[in-house]
């Protein structure tokens, strides 16, 4: 069973189309508040047919972490509502310009 609330990394963020500029787009925002992102199962994905889709303003970010996706997949696939937001950026000293992007996600209640 999922825990109802955790945080992860993105993964694959250096190989969409927009990176890093996605990134730093959204650093700007969330200086402000909170990030509301959308999960998107990802069914057609060639690696994971568990895929799912890290999205913000209709612009993808990555996916969930394998593991992660192949338990909330499953979820999101019976109905069950999965949210997310921006919990941090990550940006080393070492590779400035290469920014990463950790998410809070959980599942949603009835009651929100």
């Amino acid at each position: 069973m999922t825990p109802d609330i955790f945080t992860t990394k993105v993964v694959g963020v250096s190989f969409c189309e927009s990176y890093p500029q996605s990134v730093f787009r959204m650093a700007t925002k969330f200086a402000v508040g909170p990030l509301p992102l959308s999960l998107e199962r990802d069914k057609n994905n060639l690696y994971d047919s568990n895929a799912i889709r890290v999205k913000f303003d209709g612009e993808m970010l990555g996916h969930l972490p394998a593991l992660i996706a192949r338990v909330v997949a499953k979820e999101l696939d019976s109905g069950i509502d999965w949210r997310a937001e921006v919990d941090s950026i990550l940006v080393s000293a070492e590779q400035p310009n290469q920014p990463g992007l950790k998410i809070r996600v959980w599942r949603q209640n009835e009651t929100e």
